[in-house]
């Protein structure tokens, strides 16, 4: 194939890509906790570029200096601040094309037919498991990005033919996101163990490499993502919770908010049909799996058995639930799974039949999903005025009932607000108040918080004692109280 259709190929999956994700997409403008701490990061980096990034005393429940793998700062701020600011809620999908543009190369080494890629493309843009995942800005695409990188290299080469530039990625992914990074050091694990030792050895090389880079940040960061898992493991049973109805003292008996609560991920048939709904074509590739004999001789097969068996043990075995909630690790096998069926030559009615209902419930999802005309946390709209309050009179150490809202009302206000979990502090402060208060509002008052700012969609300030003596300001579903 020439270079200048090939080009073309990929710039007509590209235009498509796009007119099937941004369809609807403003639905997704308004959302987004995350964004504003991008912001910060991003503006503190723009200033001194230096890592790691110090953002000022802003939140109260961790440090300035930003202990979080560092990278993804430096690639969103290849984007001007107003451009981000604009436009937070695309960025993902444009890191996100980049998954596309590799893996139509990779496409294109296997011969795929035109009608092929664009079978890839419309699914994978389509994939509502992978747009709720990315519909506000994070680092999840950034990070998506990298580990496949290093999958073209291990499903696709043999060790000897990359083992020269395979670190590459491994070591960039290290500085970008936690939660890959763990996912690639188990897929180096599972080949070590079902394909060939000498994987192992490149790990020990990447995590090598990674140390003697940036030693401080290589053991900070470490420490870092321990101190995250840990955190977990004594809190994931009130993961979701809410956090003052689920809380000790003011439990109302009756909210069950958790993730784990929820039917769908308690009952082992709800849940296996979440699963399914985030790539409904894992059932043609279990249909396939009953007619292969050897499962290690296709690495391509045992990669995604192996992530959907994570997906598994990391939701129904309880010990390992603070590995990360088991339904995120699907995006990881997302395009390879799509690639290996669209590659399969099928000659069997039973599996023309699974793929041609899969694809039928695929987009019957996607297009309900567009039926969806908003998309936010609680529906609370945050107004200037109230922002304009808190800048302007002498309002800081703020708590803000829920917590989702701390990050925007920080940034916005450059007032301290009560909350963390963005870097490295994962500390006993933090974990009395979250994901649940273990303590009385009373106790807050004397670790320094002055002011409550509640959203009263979400909360009733008497559940809490407070009372109107106390309310200072009010604007919207929003009440701002005097401790």
């Amino acid at each position: 194939m020439g270079t200048f259709f090939f080009i073309t190929e990929i710039s007509l999956n590209l235009l498509l890509f796009f007119l099937i994700r941004f369809w609807n997409i403003n639905k997704f403008k308004g959302v987004g906790c995350d964004s504003f701490n991008m912001l910060l990061n991003v503006e503190a980096f723009k200033k001194k570029k230096r890592f790691p990034v110090n953002i000022g005393n802003i939140f109260m429940l961790e440090n300035s200096k930003q202990w979080y793998p560092p990278l993804y700062v430096a690639f969103i701020s290849i984007f001007s601040i107003n451009f981000i600011k604009k436009n937070h809620h695309i960025i993902n999908h444009l890191f996100d094309s980049i998954n596309l543009i590799l893996f139509l190369f990779i496409c294109n080494d296997n011969s795929f037919s035109f009608e092929q890629k664009i079978i890839l493309t419309c699914i994978y843009a389509s994939s509502i498991g992978i747009i709720n995942e990315f519909h506000s800005l994070n680092v999840r695409p950034i990070g998506l990005v990298i580990f496949n990188f290093s999958i073209f290299g291990l499903l696709f080469f043999e060790l000897n033919e990359i083992i020269y530039w395979i670190w590459i990625p491994g070591v960039i992914l290290f500085y970008t996101h936690k939660l890959s990074f763990q996912a690639l050091i188990y897929v180096y694990l599972i080949f070590s163990i079902f394909v060939d030792i000498k994987y192992f050895l490149c790990l020990l090389i990447i995590i090598s490499l990674s140390f003697l880079i940036w030693p401080e940040g290589f053991i900070r960061l470490s420490k870092a993502h321990f101190n995250i898992l840990l955190f977990w493991k004594k809190n994931w049973n009130k993961l979701g919770s809410h956090i003052i109805r689920e809380s000790i003292f003011y439990n109302d008996k009756k909210t069950r908010n958790g993730f784990y609560d929820q039917k769908e991920n308690k009952n082992v048939f709800s849940y296996t049909k979440k699963i399914l709904g985030y790539n409904f074509f894992i059932i043609p590739f279990i249909y396939i799996l009953f007619t292969y004999n050897d499962l290690t001789s296709n690495k391509l097969i045992l990669f995604i058995v192996a992530i959907y068996f994570l997906v598994i043990i990391t939701h129904w075995i309880k010990i390992l639930r603070f590995l990360g909630l088991g339904f995120q690790y699907v995006k990881f096998s997302f395009l390879p799974l799509i690639f290996f069926i669209v590659d399969l030559p099928i000659h069997n009615f039973i599996l023309i039949f699974l793929i041609a209902v899969c694809i039928i419930f695929h987009f019957r999802s996607f297009f309900l999903f567009l039926k969806v005309t908003g998309y936010s946390q609680t529906g609370s709209f945050i107004e200037d005025k109230l922002i304009r309050y808190i800048k302007t009179n002498k309002i800081n150490n703020i708590m803000i009932l829920p917590t989702y809202y701390a990050d925007k009302i920080g940034y916005l206000t450059r007032k301290k607000v009560y909350w963390g979990t963005h870097a490295e502090v994962f500390n006993e402060r933090l974990n009395n108040f979250f994901p649940v208060l273990k303590k009385k509002l009373n106790f807050y008052k004397n670790d320094g918080v002055n002011f409550v700012l509640i959203d009263e969609q979400y909360l009733n300030p008497k559940e809490i004692d407070l009372n109107k003596e106390q309310m200072v300001f009010k604007k919207g579903n929003f009440s701002l109280f005097k401790l």
